[in-house]
């Protein structure tokens, strides 16, 4: 049996150790049910992985399997689309003119 898939897809990653920021969540809940979507969470290491994260794991929050799914392998979306976690994602903040840190 083929397994169905929303169309819409909300990815997004979130940082280990970090706190949800809850207003940003509520906009991508919102627009998740207005297209009745899905919201895929990449979780990833950043500014606070080491000893300044308060945890090495992803806030619980984001775990919540009603609202989000947290992809640490490889998801397809549909059989053209696949998500690859073996591709390293770090949180950072280019300049947004020159894409280059600051």
């Amino acid at each position: 049996m083929v397994e169905r898939y929303p169309k819409t897809y909300i990815i997004t990653t979130a940082q280990v150790g970090g706190d949800p920021f809850k207003k940003f969540i509520a906009g991508l809940q919102k627009r998740r049910k207005e297209n009745h979507g899905e919201i895929i969470i990449l979780p990833t290491n950043g500014a606070l992985a080491g000893k300044a994260a308060k945890t090495e794991e992803l806030d619980p929050y984001l775990r919540d399997k009603n609202n989000f799914r947290v992809v640490e392998g490889t998801l397809p979306l549909n059989a053209n689309i696949y998500i690859m976690r073996d591709i390293i994602v770090k949180a950072e903040a280019p300049n947004p003119y020159t894409n280059q840190k600051p």
